[in-house]
């Protein structure tokens, strides 16, 4: 399972849409569209827990996808 996957099924469990979150976190656009269109993309830890947040997710939770899928950008040097 794909970040993505995890973030789409709690939106639609909670009934808002992508632009909501958007809102609610702060993230720039561009992130969630990079993740509505390739699954797979990364997203760095600090936005990972803004998610989270929003969606009120576990971050254990994300413990059940591939780990590389997850990226804390101060640390990709």
């Amino acid at each position: 399972m794909y970040i993505s996957e995890i973030i789409k099924n709690r939106i639609n469990e909670l009934g808002i849409t992508w632009y909501r979150l958007w809102k609610i976190t702060g993230i720039g656009w561009g992130t969630f569209e990079r993740l509505k269109e390739n699954p797979n993309n990364r997203v760095s830890s600090i936005n990972l827990i803004k998610i989270a947040n929003a969606l009120e997710i576990d971050l254990n939770e994300f413990k059940k996808i591939d780990g590389s899928e997850i990226n804390d950008s101060r640390n990709s040097n």
